[in-house]
């Protein structure tokens, strides 16, 4: 088999021959099947210790697009190291199962699960501020985990701290290829669903801020401070939200939104025992203390929200407009070229696919080099358009590239003969 990527070198395989593992898994059993995903999970023993294997369901097993997909989240696995992040520890073909990502064991139970035990709001502060520090750290590697969500961040038995699991959506930014919207409804910011936009770090703080509002519930055992920054992250304009991870770590540990919180406190407390005094000495009053109150109190309250909304939609608004207009509709020709392209050398490759004139060997080294064939007549059409040294370049290639797999995905679906295996 061979064992080479076209985008990273950072593999590792292991070797059956090997005297330092035993050559089989044991007591391999199934404990997740994705009903409309591509992968499944077992648990399997080696050397007396438990591992996870992450496999592609049996019917896709030999699938290379799919091997393709697992093929990146073992790569964008292996390279990382955290303590908040779930150990990717090789990849191998595992009898009865196929190609598997081989992952660290974790006893525990999913973020959504441990919130129903009530645990205090310390508690639940501290999970928040590891969240921003993992998150810090994939950011800094330059990878986008594009699906989080309670049921991907696992809390450990040991030591109750988060480990962060499936970067089976994850992106990179050294990945040009298998690039496509991705991410649960829910937890999925805007600009994931929008061709037109590359995403950032921000669509995972938006994801944040839904999960920060389901940990601070119920709202009168909640805290002020998660609410104001779950709200921020979880802005549509993602240019309304924080810029990173760190920032809302910060305000995490700030005292700032904290005494923003105690003075609305004590304004409502000390407005409403005036309230209430001048209730008793003069009705008219009481039309005027009351209003004069809320006013103050929601300006506390708010004023960092208007100044950014002012900021965002004079700065950035304004400066980015006329820029989005011209490159649209170069975009949405490049977009639709690339469809039709496509589709085009799909039907194509699905012919010679089952033309039986044709050696096999010659049928399946054709499938496999259509990929590459398609995705260099894309780069001739990009470079047409952009500076193949400018950012445009590299915005254009990305976007278009994704539609090429979206739409590989599509007819492949439609025609399972496009590829053939020798």
């Amino acid at each position: 088999m061979n064992t080479n990527t076209t985008e990273s070198s950072t593999s590792l395989w292991f070797n059956s021959e090997s005297p330092y593992l035993s050559k089989e898994f044991t007591d391999i059993t199934l404990i997740y099947q994705s009903a409309k995903g591509y992968t499944a999970l077992y648990r399997a023993s080696r050397m007396g210790k438990y591992f996870m294997l992450k496999a592609l369901i049996p019917e896709l097993s030999e699938d290379m697009f799919y091997r393709s997909a697992l093929q990146k989240e073992f790569d964008i696995g292996y390279r990382l190291l955290h303590p908040y992040v779930v150990q990717t520890i090789g990849m191998e073909e595992v009898p009865g199962i196929g190609l598997c990502i081989v992952l660290e064991w974790i006893e525990g139970q999913t973020l959504r699960k441990w919130l129903t035990c009530h645990p205090s709001l310390q508690e639940r502060l501290r999970i928040a501020r590891e969240l921003c520090e993992v998150l810090s750290y994939l950011h800094a590697q330059g990878i986008l985990h594009r699906d989080l969500k309670p049921e991907n961040i696992m809390i450990t038995t040991n030591g109750s701290f988060v480990k962060l699991i499936d970067f089976g959506c994850s992106d990179a930014d050294n990945y040009k290829i298998l690039k496509a919207p991705a991410g649960t409804r829910h937890y999925a910011a805007p600009e994931l669903f929008d061709p037109n936009i590359i995403p950032d770090g921000r669509a995972d703080l938006f994801a944040l801020g839904i999960i920060f509002k389901e940990m601070n519930t119920p709202w009168w055992k909640g805290s002020w401070r998660l609410a104001h920054i779950g709200r921020k992250c979880s802005r549509k304009e993602r240019s309304r939200r924080y810029n990173s991870a760190q920032e809302v770590n910060k305000a995490l540990t700030s005292t700032k939104v904290q005494t923003i919180s105690l003075i609305t406190f004590v304004l409502l407390l000390t407005g409403g025992l005036v309230w209430r005094m001048e209730q008793k000495n003069s009705a008219p009053n009481q039309k005027t203390q009351a209003p004069t109150l809320i006013k103050d109190t929601l300006y506390i309250v708010r004023t960092d929200t208007i100044i950014q909304q002012h900021t965002d939609t004079v700065l950035v608004g304004k400066k980015n407009y006329i820029e989005q207009q011209k490159e649209k509709k170069e975009l949405q020709k490049l977009i639709a070229f690339t469809r039709e392209y496509t589709l085009q050398e799909m039907k194509k490759a699905s012919k010679i696919a089952q033309d039986t004139s044709i050696s096999e060997i010659d049928r399946a080294a054709y499938g496999n080099n259509m990929y590459f064939a398609i995705e260099n007549r894309i780069k001739k059409e990009v470079s047409q358009i952009a500076n193949p040294n400018s950012l445009e370049y590299t915005t254009y290639l990305n976007l278009a590239i994704t539609q090429m797999t979206q739409t590989m995905k599509e007819y492949n679906a439609k025609h399972p003969y496009i590829i053939n295996k020798p």
